[in-house]
């Protein structure tokens, strides 16, 4: 199954659709299916266009900082791991 939104929707929609936990939508079967049935009871929240941009905007631009913030973490860690293997090899070799 799919959805398709409209064009002028779309951004907005992805980001409000990508909130839900789609396993409280699944069946309880062994092979866990949603159905149109599951789809169709949601009740989309639908700003008015210029609100809707505007969110849409807004989230865009914290996952921006918050991938920024990911990458220095992530920068930061390796530097962490390469200074704690510097100190240990120091202690170790009696320069500490």
């Amino acid at each position: 199954m799919g959805l398709t939104p409209l064009p002028e929707i779309a951004s907005y929609f992805e980001l409000w659709f990508s909130t839900i936990d789609l396993t409280t939508l699944a069946d309880g079967s062994n092979i866990p299916q949603i159905n149109h049935k599951d789809i169709r009871r949601l009740q989309v929240p639908l700003p008015p266009s210029p609100e809707r941009e505007s969110i849409v905007d807004e989230v865009n631009r914290r996952l921006t900082v918050i991938a920024k913030v990911e990458a220095i973490v992530d920068a930061n860690l390796v530097r962490v791991k390469a200074l704690r293997q510097s100190i240990l090899q120091k202690a170790f070799s009696g320069q500490l």
